[in-house]
């Protein structure tokens, strides 16, 4: 009877330990972000990355217009780019991306976010991106 005590406890406390470690992914809200002037970079919240991962962008369609294609690039809190060689990743609205990065886990990272086009104008977009993804 002692032992199955000292095998239960001992299972116990794993579990409790494996648990406590499991961090979940933050995603983040965008409402009305606005995205304004050409090659002007308009930087979101930071965010803790938990694992080594790419970041995900999702965007929601536009309303009332046709829908535009952002650039978006991982900066730690040094504002140093962490994406591959430095190219920006591209998302459509109404679409969803996950873009490579060298960021490492357990730092603080933000999104910016461009337009890719001049001609595209100020806009506002709503969606939401995280800087991990679900896998």
């Amino acid at each position: 009877m002692k032992k199955f005590v000292k095998v239960f406890f001992l299972l116990f406390v794993i579990i409790f330990m494996l648990v406590m470690n499991i961090k979940a992914r933050e995603i983040v809200r965008l409402n009305s972000f606005q995205v304004y002037g050409h090659k002007n970079t308009h930087r979101t919240a930071y965010s803790i990355k938990t694992k080594v991962s790419p970041y995900v962008v999702n965007l929601e369609e536009a309303r009332g217009r046709r829908n535009v294609v952002l650039e978006t690039m991982i900066l730690n809190s040094n504002g140093e780019w962490r994406n591959w060689d430095n190219r920006w990743g591209k998302t459509k609205e109404g679409e969803r991306t996950e873009n490579g990065n060298n960021a490492s886990k357990g730092y603080k990272y933000a999104l910016e976010f461009r337009r890719e086009y001049f001609w595209d104008g100020d806009i506002t977009i709503n969606g939401m991106y995280s800087v991990d993804n679900r896998n």
